[in-house]
């Protein structure tokens, strides 16, 4: 689906964007409650992009965190990159990757661009983790990470995984990655890395692709959600 403003958002603007339950992802699922995100546009200075550095081997350039988030380098408990040396986690915890804390305590946020070429396609790997596995599959507590491109002509969103997605069958156990498990529970599963891809986007440029990890109904058990390998055609 595909949303767009009546005109451009405007450069170094707070936004609010909320994902009401009426949205369903391309796999026409409904999403279980409203998700509202606050994001920051971009200045009309910005000259780091996003382009060259979409497996995060050079750092943070083009990359922004809100809440606990960073690039990491190398093996990080049971978890290794995709591919290079590096790969970028948000957490819902507090000061697991960073020494940030999640927004209200529940959500971080990963913003990727500016990307200056038009694509049509995004793809990416990604490895979801969670302390939520595997006592709390099939509750209320579902955990869940998205992705959101957005650019002049619109925004597209799309639902990656979370831990009732995921489920029993779709995680095994995990250590060390971003400290999970962190509290309240012994065990943390991860989905290990899968390949995701959003088409059908037509949102213009510059473009930025905003990852999101948001904890559901308890601020115990964190989730995490690792990037690597982005790609756009």
């Amino acid at each position: 689906m595909i949303f767009k403003p009546t005109e451009a958002l405007p450069p170094s603007a707070t936004i609010t964007f909320t994902l009401t339950q009426l949205v369903k992802d391309d796999g026409g699922q409904p999403l279980d409650y409203d998700f509202e995100l606050n994001f920051t546009t971009a200045s009309t200075t910005a000259s780091t992009s996003f382009s060259s550095n979409t497996g995060f081997e050079s750092g943070s350039t083009g990359v922004r965190f809100f809440g606990d988030g960073a690039v990491l380098s190398g093996a990080q408990g049971g978890v290794s990159p995709a591919a290079g040396n590096s790969f970028a986690v948000i957490t819902t915890g507090e000061a697991l990757v960073s020494s940030g804390y999640a927004v209200n305590d529940t959500t971080s946020v990963l913003v990727a661009g500016p990307i200056t070429t038009s694509f049509s396609k995004l793809s990416f790997k990604a490895d979801f983790a969670s302390s939520e596995f595997n006592d709390f599959v099939d509750s209320e507590f579902d955990d869940t990470a998205l992705v959101i491109i957005y650019g002049p002509n619109g925004v597209k969103a799309f639902t990656i995984t979370s831990v009732n997605i995921a489920g029993k069958a779709g995680n095994t156990q995990v250590t060390g990655l971003a400290g999970l498990p962190d509290e309240g529970d012994e065990y943390a599963g991860h989905t290990g890395w899968k390949d995701y891809s959003v088409t059908g986007i037509s949102v213009g440029t510059p473009a930025f692709v905003v990852f999101v990890v948001s904890d559901v109904g308890d601020t115990a058990y964190s989730s995490a959600l690792a990037v690597d390998v982005v790609s756009f055609q």
